[in-house]
């Protein structure tokens, strides 16, 4: 498939799935409707030719980098293409007022989700307790409600690429917490690192 018509075809399939993807999430948020969002994330991911290293590469001095490829005018309903050089860990987070969905598109990492026993959603001491995890590969993906607290692990030692959904792009994420299980605490943080614009093709 030749670059520019690869584009078109991508831009295209993500138009047609952030479409129903905010339709769907435009229902009062429980889990069954986030269920069916997930759904056209994962049909998106399985179009793996869409998203090749070859138009999301890795940068040279990083990582890891976020594409945002789709937005809402409002900064709603957002979608990026994640990319990592090779394996890593996050410690556990929210995504503040968004919610969130991870699709694989090539390579494996494992979410563990968590609760907070104390219920608050601010800084400061902060218990958790884990409620489980979840392997997003190809073909598969996991989910967080809005304030629903992950962390995590790439079990894959080499290139991979997700895509990531939030209700909200990263700019508007600002009540972001990450919780250090070591310390006990909350700390608010948003710093995602480098986000590059990824403009679709005009039809």
């Amino acid at each position: 498939m030749k670059p520019n018509e690869r584009h078109q075809r991508r831009s295209t399939a993500i138009r047609k799935t952030m479409d129903a993807v905010s339709k769907t999430m435009a229902q009062p948020h429980a889990v069954d409707v986030i269920d069916t969002a997930k759904e056209y994330l994962i049909e998106l991911a399985k179009k793996s030719e869409l998203f090749p290293y070859e138009d999301f590469p890795i940068p040279e001095k990083a990582n890891e980098t976020l594409y945002k490829i789709f937005s809402d005018e409002d900064g709603q309903n957002a979608l990026y293409v994640y990319v990592t050089r090779s394996g890593g860990v996050y410690r556990p987070h929210d995504h503040g007022k968004a919610w969130a969905i991870i699709a694989g598109v090539h390579g494996h990492e494992r979410h563990y989700f968590y609760e907070r026993k104390d219920g608050d959603l601010t800084e400061g001491p902060a218990e958790l307790v884990n409620k489980g995890s979840v392997v997003v590969g190809p073909g598969s993906a996991a989910s967080c409600m809005t304030r629903g607290i992950h962390s995590i692990e790439h079990i894959d030692h080499q290139p991979f690429l997700h895509l990531h959904c939030y209700g909200y792009e990263f700019e508007q994420q600002d009540t972001r917490l990450e919780y250090d299980l070591d310390k006990g605490i909350a700390v608010y943080s948003n710093d995602v690192g480098k986000i590059l614009d990824m403009p679709l093709s005009d039809e």
